[in-house]
């Protein structure tokens, strides 16, 4: 990554976390900052789950006030815009005039942020905006840092999703399986309905809503993400922004499942639009409550590519590109082929089904087929974090914390 766009240098991001964590209380600040401006965008819900490193929130409002309240909360902490310099202003211009075509309500979050800092939108850098300004936030703001493990070391993060048309008494259902593998002990499940958008539920992670990992909307739209492992594809990854408009790949994940009612839309959205890499590489799995189901990948310039099933009823998706791939390196991933041939033995008729096979795709010491493909040594950085599962017709979301010492399964909906 080109730390030119951090907001602080990192050795100085690491010390102000490790402050911040003794000083600064997401909730309590939160809580202050309502009283302070009677906005109550964000909430947190009190919900017994057992899991002390996951929390459970609702995002409601307008976009405006959801960035006054994020700026209010910034403000707590050592997060600030950046000040656009006279030689980025033309681009400025461009990424605004992106935004007002592709997702306006973006911008009326940014207004409300700049707002807080007593600043126009326009003399905010919006290439820091971003990606940077959001990351520093959860990670200073939003308490991931204290939350930190034992991530990052050589295996960084893989995961595994499963998306497949059940059959039960001759009616089609589209379900999908998500294993979040990251040993990262911390995330957020968030239900949000802002204001002209699509009522969203999902997991995310460093940043309050920007980075869903996996998520469904209202119309039964999936979208979830997977770091692509592949070498020779990692050298576009953690660059500095571009020199033309472009948008990162998480946050547009959040604007597709913000706005689109359909893999079709999805793609058609996509198409127009540049994808930047600021951190890993990453590629996209969705599928829709019509049975529909891809993956978007990326060249280096943000190109989308759309890899669609053959006749069977499923698509699995590791972290190995499947565009252009040659079989050979896609039959290196264990989990790929090991949840193929799952697939083409069994019929899967509801979650309990899914689950099955995601749990022995899982990166688990508990998990055999797991053992005999990896070191023992490798579960101390890698491990699954949670199996996500969803009901893209009943618009739901049953997980499990792999990490909590229980085996449980906690359920949401996205009206609830």
């Amino acid at each position: 990554m080109d730390t030119k766009w951090l907001i602080i240098p990192v050795s100085v991001l690491a010390l102000c976390s490790c402050l911040i964590s003794y000083l600064f209380s997401f909730k309590a600040e939160l809580e202050e900052v309502s009283r302070e401006t009677g906005l109550d965008v964000i909430r947190f819900v009190d919900k017994e789950m057992g899991v002390d490193f996951i929390d459970y929130i609702h995002i409601g409002g307008t976009h405006f006030e959801l960035g006054c309240q994020l700026g209010m909360l910034a403000k707590k902490t050592v997060v600030r815009p950046k000040i656009c310099e006279p030689n980025a202003r033309e681009l400025n211009k461009r990424i605004i005039a992106m935004y007002e075509n592709l997702y306006p309500a973006y911008l009326e979050e940014l207004k409300g942020i700049a707002k807080a800092f007593d600043m126009n939108m326009e003399d905010m850098d919006l290439r820091f905006m971003e990606r940077e300004f959001f990351v520093n936030l959860g990670w200073l703001g939003l308490g991931f840092a204290e939350k930190k493990h034992t991530a990052f070391k050589e295996l960084g993060a893989l995961c595994s999703i499963v998306a497949c048309n059940s059959d039960v008494q001759g009616k089609k259902k589209t379900i999908v399986g998500r294993n979040f593998d990251w040993l990262q002990p911390n995330g957020a499940v968030v239900r949000a309905g802002l204001s002209g958008d699509y009522k969203t539920l999902g997991s995310t992670i460093i940043c309050l809503e920007h980075w869903i990992m996996d998520g469904i909307n209202e119309k039964g739209l999936f979208i979830g993400v997977l770091t692509v492992a592949t070498p020779e594809r990692e050298s576009y990854a953690g660059l500095a922004y571009p020199d033309s408009p472009a948008v990162d790949a998480h946050h547009m994940m959040r604007i597709i499942l913000n706005t689109c009612a359909s893999v079709r839309e999805a793609a058609a959205l996509t198409e127009k639009t540049r994808i930047w890499f600021g951190d890993d590489v990453v590629h996209l799995l969705l599928a829709d409550a019509s049975g529909a189901m891809c993956v978007f990948e990326f060249d280096s310039q943000g190109r989308l590519f759309i890899v669609s099933p053959d006749e069977k009823k499923y698509l699995v998706s590791t972290n190995s590109w499947l565009y252009g791939t040659i079989p050979s390196e896609r039959r290196q991933c264990w989990r790929y082929e090991f949840a193929g041939n799952e697939l083409e033995q069994k019929k899967l008729h509801n979650l309990d089904d899914l689950f099955e096979v995601m749990k022995k795709i899982s990166i688990v010491r508990s998990n055999p087929h797991a053992r005999n493909k990896m070191a023992e040594n490798d579960f101390d950085y890698l491990q699954t974090v949670w199996t996500s599962l969803y009901d893209l017709e009943q618009l739901s979301m049953k997980i499990h914390y792999w990490l909590d010492g229980k085996d449980s399964f906690y359920f949401y909906s996205i009206d609830r």
